[in-house]
């Protein structure tokens, strides 16, 4: 489960969840190029193993991508 506010991850548990993240290519349809491949795992070591056979993703704890996030949105 996650919570999560405009400024920080409120609760998170498994605590060391994790995601994929695959960098859009075209940020004028951000849904369709980056939303719909971001997937949570129980672990970055379960996420990698999923991540090993399909290029471009991206593991991460989700606390990193939280401020992955919020820096890309001040880019924009």
């Amino acid at each position: 489960s996650l919570a999560v506010t405009p400024d920080a991850v409120q609760a998170l548990a498994p605590p060391d969840a994790a995601m994929s993240l695959l960098p859009p290519q075209d940020m004028s349809d951000v849904r369709r190029t980056f939303c719909c491949h971001v997937h949570f795992f129980v672990s970055t070591a379960i996420g990698q193993d999923w991540a090993s056979g399909r290029a471009g993703f991206e593991i991460v704890g989700v606390h990193d991508a939280f401020g992955m996030g919020q820096e890309l949105v001040r880019r924009i």
